[in-house]
This record gives structure tokens, sequence and C-alpha cells, in this order.
């Protein structure tokens, strides 16, 4: 005789329907209305996970309550409480979810594992390593769930020692075998930086999935090994949007932009829709080459898609249209954005300040709900790289008032306004407050505290941090051999390069880059020589380096040999090196070369016409300038904020005052790009070239950006030229006012009083410079002959 199965009571067939139907709100009411008799655990179960997966916290504490209400016997039903704590972790609450795992009188395995994840989950993967060794102290072994939740802890913090010992509870627990488990681990591995001992687990697993490609292909490209990384791409079974993403990351973050572009062109063709991982990491590399039209392009495959609502992609949007120069762009996608995080603000803030619209950007940050450290900094550096020291100061005393710590970057933003002013002094300050911070391990900040010693002439000081360095990167080097090369060390530039641990092209380009960047320019291309006599090849970093110190000398013999080592080393499909040699020929005069070399160029960014366009401003090609300028707005390339500073230099040289201002309106009117400060100098140079001095002056007043040295030099210029003395001395007091050490225009204020027959003047003017121990430079130029640059400097008698 059979037993008949007791059948559900009818409250639970109702709620158990309507929780398949998704009428959670129906099915809570009815449980709430519900007093006898009561639903069984099971129903509870179902009702909790129709919450989860609905996140409704509002409709599952209800459910809570009620089973505490109503007496049920919640300690025998371990799976009921263990939903309980899952419905709390998913739907944000891990407070709650703490309390009731807290509250069990006894807890199984999948409790453990539920508040692992939940911990590791909501960003606290310290706490999930503790919780992990207090349930083994428990006695309760972990499974593949636990293994599975907790490796990612470690990949998070980079606990590497505490992952090679789960690692070995893993195999004594029988579980390598198992797919999930091991490609956690080989993330665990790589995520960590061992990507060797990753590789090996990779290659003894019987079985791959995705996850484990992937993690293998991700590491491989975050590593900077991207041909490895390509070719387990190539071998991957299955593709998918992940494994695609991670190649273009990699080619995007190692700076091979113009291969992460189109990889992310074959992507599409191959049927992958991106996600918003893909699209916020494509649209940097569009920011980097200053590709808008590209940019704007994803913009469009964004809005069809449905990403506009994802802060993180609009975050990148407004970040690419910033660096792009389309600052207008920028802050139309920030008004228009239902939910600004601090990011956001920041992306614009930094955009702002990338432009040179340091009034904008301060507004916005004074604007700020909330401030952190990332939008101090932003300011900081901002005021930093436009000559605005003393405002930087300002602005970091009052960040540390307002009870923000410093991070690295901003101690390597602040750090060049000392070397700017050569103030060692506040050097010394920053420097004990970088101590206070802990910052002193910190590669990049001690790097920058090298190179503001050795710019404010303390080498020696420089030479202590660099030995007491733990780890040296190739900056570290560069910027103590730079210290070395600018106050005129020779001897000790070239021993420490000899110390430097291999002598190999990174070590020589670090010779090369210190040299350059010091105006060192004749000891750079020897030094370029003495690499090739040793057997080094150089690389794409040491031509780029290079060429613009040949360049600099005019030394066009030279230039072409190492054009000839370029086509040799196969580095002449590199962006960069392309653009520094048509910039190489044009600066020495070669422009039909510079045009030959820009016309073989297979594939031009906006950077590669900029140059072209600058070199026929340079050289006195005005008009070719300009039309090379239009026929690149109409090969389908953007121009960016460099390329109309150099539109408009163009027609200050040839005085096409009209063309100018046309072309000035233009830059805010049809590309959305904010004029920058480089704008405004080009603009005060082409009216005051061109005799319209009141007009000038009227224009600077009407600035909506606080006037620069620059801007107020090339109206004093102006005043010379056009023998204006009054509007000349009175913009000369400004220029005192603003950099008092300006050598030229004592000169040229001396010299305007000479020529209108004002001795007296003139020599007060000289003695002021006698009394403030201002020295004129005197002038050099160089010339090139059978390969050998000879320097012509005032009063040098050396030559007949």
């Amino acid at each position: 005789m059979s037993v008949p199965m007791p059948m559900p009571f009818t409250a639970d067939l109702n709620l158990t329907a309507l929780c398949r139907a998704g009428r959670l709100k129906e099915a809570v009411q009815i449980l709430l209305t519900t007093n006898k008799p009561p639903v069984d655990s099971y129903t509870y179960v179902q009702l909790l996970q129709t919450c989860i997966s609905k996140k409704a916290l509002s409709q599952g504490e209800k459910i809570h309550s009620h089973i505490s209400q109503t007496g049920f016997q919640l300690a025998t039903h371990k799976l009921l409480q263990n939903t309980i704590i899952s419905m709390y972790d998913k739907c944000g609450c891990l407070v709650d979810a703490r309390q009731v795992f807290d509250q069990m009188t006894e807890r199984d395995i999948h409790s453990w594992n539920i508040i692992i994840a939940a911990y590791r989950r909501h960003g606290f993967p310290h706490k999930s390593l503790t919780l992990f060794h207090q349930m083994q102290g428990t006695g309760i072994q972990p499974d593949q769930f636990t293994f599975a939740s907790i490796l990612p802890a470690c990949a998070k913090i980079r606990a590497l020692e505490q992952g090679i010992d789960i690692h070995q509870s893993i195999i004594e627990n029988g579980f390598l075998s198992d797919v999930v488990v091991t490609s956690a681990l080989v993330d665990m591995y790589v995520k960590c930086g061992t990507i060797h001992k990753a590789r090996e687990l990779f290659d003894k697993m019987p079985q791959k999935n995705v996850f484990s490609w992937t993690a293998m292909i991700v590491g491989y490209a975050q590593n900077g090994v991207l041909d490895e990384a390509l070719r387990l791409f190539k071998e991957i079974p299955q593709r998918d949007v992940v494994s695609w993403t991670a190649i273009i990351v990699g080619y995007a973050q190692n700076g091979f932009i113009e291969k992460a572009l189109e990889t992310y062109k074959h992507m599409q063709l191959a049927g992958i829709n991106p996600n918003s991982t893909t699209l916020a990491s494509i649209l940097p590399a569009c920011a980097k080459v200053g590709a808008v039209k590209k940019g704007m392009d994803i913009h469009q495959s964004i809005i069809k898609r449905g990403f506009l609502l994802d802060v993180i992609v609009v975050n990148a949007l407004i970040d690419m249209y910033a660096k792009c120069g389309s600052i207008c762009k920028a802050r139309e996608l920030f008004d228009k954005m239902a939910q600004r995080v601090v990011v956001s603000w920041n992306a614009l803030i930094a955009g702002y300040v990338h432009n040179g619209v340091l009034d904008e950007a301060l507004r916005l940050f004074e604007e700020m709900p909330q401030r952190n450290v990332v939008s101090w900094t932003a300011i900081i550096a901002g005021y930093v790289q436009n000559g605005f020291v003393e405002k930087a100061f300002e602005i970091f005393k009052q960040m540390q008032l307002a009870g923000v710590k410093p991070n690295s970057t901003t101690f390597a933003s602040i750090l060049p306004a000392c070397a700017k002013m050569g103030v060692v002094e506040r050097g010394m300050d920053i420097h004990q407050r970088i101590i206070e911070c802990g910052f002193m391990s910190d590669v990049i900040v001690m790097n920058a505290l090298i190179d503001m010693y050795a710019k404010c002439g303390s080498t020696h000081k420089a030479r202590e941090l660099f030995d007491k360095m733990s780890q040296r990167d190739m900056a570290s080097w560069t910027a103590m051999i730079a210290g070395y090369a600018k106050n005129g060390f020779v001897n000790e530039t070239l021993r420490l390069f000899k110390e430097m641990p291999h002598r190999d092209v990174v070590s020589w380009n670090a010779l090369i880059v210190g040299y350059a960047q010091n105006g060192s320019v004749e000891k750079a291309v020897e030094a370029f020589k003495q690499m090739q006599l040793s057997g080094v090849k150089p690389d794409s970093i040491t031509f780029s380096s290079v060429l613009p110190a040949c360049a600099k000398l005019g030394a066009l013999e030279q230039g072409v040999d190492i054009h000839r080592n370029i086509i040799e080393s196969g580095c002449l499909s590199d962006a960069v090196v392309a653009n520094s040699l048509v910039d190489m020929y044009a600066k020495c005069g070669s422009i039909h070369k510079a045009r030959e070399q820009f016309e073989k160029m297979p594939k031009k960014n906006v950077q590669s016409w900029t140059v072209m366009i600058a070199g026929y401003a340079q050289n006195g090609f005005s008009r070719d300038a300009l039309k090379l300028f239009e026929v690149m707005k109409h090969s389908g390339i953007y121009p960016d904020h460099v390329s109309f500073a150099c539109v408009l230099l163009a027609c200050s040289h040839a005085g096409l005052v009209y063309e100018g201002c046309t072309y000035f309106n233009t830059i805010s009117d049809s590309y959305c790009i904010m004029p920058t400060i480089d704008h405004y100098v080009c603009m005060v140079d082409l009216l005051g070239r061109a005799g319209y001095l009141e007009e000038t002056l009227k224009f600077i007043i009407k600035m909506p950006i606080k006037p620069v040295v620059a801007v107020w030099t090339c109206l004093f210029g102006a005043c010379r030229a056009h023998k204006n003395i009054g509007l000349g001395v009175f913009t000369a007091t400004l220029v005192f006012e603003l950099d008092p050490q300006n050598t030229a225009t004592y000169v040229l204020l001396s010299n305007i009083y000479a020529e209108m027959g004002r001795w007296g003047e003139a020599q007060m003017v000289r003695r002021l410079m006698k009394d403030r121990g201002i020295k004129k430079i005197p002038g050099c130029s160089w010339i090139e002959g059978h390969k050998i640059v000879h320097a012509f400097c005032v009063g040098d008698r050396s030559y007949p």
C-alpha cells in the first residue's frame, strides 16, 4: 500500500505561481495577510530568490520580518538562512547579510561560501580572506565554490603568498581538475604578476574554458607581451567580447593605438558586439591620437546600443572629446548626464585643464558637490602646466587644509612647480611631506623628486635619492642623467650611463633623451652615433628622440643618415617616428622632402597633418599651409587645437588678418573646441604684426583667459616694430611684473629707447638689468658641414 504524499497548502501554490509569473509584490501582499496555515520553508526560499533576481530589497525585508514574527523555526532551516544572507548580499546590504550569518547557531559550507563571496563582491577582499581562515579554523573544508570565490580576493590585493597556500590546499582537496577553480588560479597568478606560473598551469589544464583563455590573454597583454597574447588569441577555440577587449586594451595600454583601433574594427566585422568595458577602453585610444572622427563614430554606436546611460562609458566619452579639443561637446555630454559621479566631474575638469581653460576648470571645481584627491590634483596640474606656479602652491595648501591627503600623482604634479621656480626650499618642504605621507617607495614620486633637485641645481641631493632607490625604471635613470647633463657634469653623465645594469637600447635611450630634454642636442646626436658604433640597434623611441635634436641643430645631413637607419630598422611604419621625420625635414628647411615623406605615409593621423602644416607655416609657405589644412578637413580628419594654432601662425606670418580671424571663430563655432592660450597668443601676434595695436590691446582685455607672459611679449614686439613707445613701455611693465627675469624684454625695451634717441631711458633699463643680475644670453647659431655641426656664438673668435 502506497503512502499518500502531503499536498502543499493552497497559499504555497498561489505564492509559487505568482513568483513564477514575476508578480512579487502581489505574492508578498498575500504572504503578509496569510495568518494560517503558515507557508513552508521552500516557499519562503522561492519568494526570496525572486527578490534576488529583481533586486527587490524592500520586499525581501518584509519576507524576513514575516519569518521572524510568525515564530518560524529559522534555526532548523539552513537553506532558508543561507537564502536570506544571499538576498541581503545581492541587494547591496552587506551589514544585514553579516548580521544574519552571525546569528546562525550552526553554519554549513554554503553559509561560509555566500558570506566570503559577499565581502569580495562588495570590495572587501581582506575580509574575505579573514573569513576563509576562520572557516578552516572551524573544521569545515573548502569546496570548489570556496576556492573559485577566494582566489579573486587574492588577485585583487595581489596576495601572492596566500594564493600559493590556497593553491596547495586545492591540490590537497583534489580540486585541481576543476576547470573553474584552475581558471581562477591562472587569473590569480596573472594578476599577481607571476605570468610564467600562470602559463605553466594553463598548459597543464586538460580542459580549458573561455575564462581561462581570456585570463591568460589579459595577463600577457597587461604585461606588455603582446606577441604571446596575440598568439593565444588566434588559438582560442571561441572568442568572446572579453577576449577581444583584452587584446584591444593590451594594444592601447602599450602604446599601439592604431593596432587597438584596427582590432576594434575586426571585432565588429566578426559580429561581436562591444560591451561597456570595450567602449571605455577604445575611447582613450581615440583620445591619445586625437582621432575625434573615430570617437564620434563610436559615440553613435554607443547611442544605438543603449550605453549612453552607462556612467563609465559616458565618462570615457567626455574624456575623449576633451582630449581631442572638443571641450564644448564634452561639456554638452556632462550637462546631459542624469547621474554624475566624482569621475565625471574630474574628467571634465581635466579636459578644461588640458585645453588651458583654467578659469572654467576652477569654476567647475568650485561647483563640485564632493571633491576628491583627483579633482584637487587636476587643478594643481593645470596651474603648473600653464605656468601659474604660485597659484598651484596655493591650491596645494588649500587641499591639505581641506583634509585631503595628497597622492603620488599630486606630488608628481606639484614638484615640477618647484623645478620651474628653481626654489629648492619649497621642494624640500614637499619632500618632507612625501616622507610623512609614506610615498618614498613610489617610483614616480621619487623620479619627480630627483628631477626637481637636479633642475634646482642640487645634483648631489638628486644623486643621494637615486642611490637610495630600491627599484628604478628608465625614467629614474633618465631623470638623473638629464640632471647631470643640464648642470654641465659631462663626466658624471657618462659615468652614470656606464653604471646602468644593461647597456641595451633602453639605457642608450635614457642617455639620448637625457641630453635632448635639457638642450644638449649636440651631445644627443653624438650619443646616437656612439650607440650605433657599439652595435646596439636603435628603436622607435631612439629615433623619435634624436630626430628633434637634428631639427634643432639644423643637421640635415645627419637627419638624412638617420632616415636611412629608420628604413633599415623597419620603424618607418611607426606614426611617431614618421611624424618626427617630417618635422625634422621641415625644420631643417627641406620643405619639399618633408612633403615627400608626408605623402608616403600610409596612415596619417591628426599629428601628421599638423606637423606638415606647421612646416609650411614656419618656412614662410603660409598659403600652402592653409591649402593643406583644407585638404585635411575634406579627408575626414578633424583638426585639434594644435592644428588651429599652426593655421593661425601661418595667417600671422603672411599678414592674413581676415582669414586668421575667420579661422579663430571657426575653432569654437564649427569644431566645438575651446580656444586655448596658444590660440590667443597667435591672434595677438597676428593683429600686432599687422599694426592693429589698439585693437590688439582691446582683444587682450576681453580675453576669457588670464593673459600669460607670452601674450604681453607678443604685443611688446609689435609695439617695437611699429614704434609705439607709449604702449610698449606699458606692456614691458606688465611683462616685468609677471616674469622679472625675462631678459629679452629688457633688451628690446632698451633698444626701443635707443632707436627713439632717448638714451637716458635706455641706460636706465640697462642699469636695472645689472641691479637685478640679469645677463643677456649670447646669440648662437649652428651650421652643418660634412656631417659635423659647428656652433657660432656672439664673441666667439675660434672660427676665422
